[in-house]
């Protein structure tokens, strides 16, 4: 075994916390950061397409609430890190924080492909239903 494989099978790597202003910390806050300015983007995006399909709408608020929700907690877990605050800043939390991230987007992912169809369904339904109801008349 390597050595640095070896360290990564110590308890002291996990719960002890990585230098401060190191590639990895760099690494951490770059990628929080980029989960921070996606939210944004998608809230952006999504907002402009719910205007017209209303179904984006839920999808709208749990992108942005996914993403930047981590992105607040990662960017919190890098200031302590940068603090070197001891047990807020191991590594043991970020690779928590990951995991956290992987299975919001799958249980997001699954929503999509069930729940999200039959609401875009009902929609299209809707939307065909109300093109042949009389339209209201104006008063002038």
């Amino acid at each position: 075994m390597t050595n640095a494989f070896q360290n990564l099978l110590t308890i002291d790597f996990w719960f002890g916390s990585p230098k401060i202003w190191s590639l990895e910390l760099k690494i951490y806050f770059a990628f929080f950061l980029a989960l921070a300015i996606a939210s944004v983007i998608c809230y952006i995006i999504f907002t402009k397409k719910a205007k017209d399909y209303k179904p984006f709408a839920s999808i709208k608020n749990l992108t942005f609430g996914w993403l930047l929700g981590f992105a607040l907690i990662g960017l919190l877990f890098d200031f302590f890190i940068w603090q070197n605050i001891p047990y807020l800043s191991s590594r043991i939390f970020i690779i928590l924080i990951f995991l956290a991230i992987v299975i919001w987007g799958v249980s997001l992912a699954i929503f999509i492909q069930g729940s999200w169809q039959k609401q875009i369904l009902d929609f299209e339904a809707e939307k065909e239903y109300q093109k042949y109801l009389p339209k209201k008349k104006r008063k002038k």
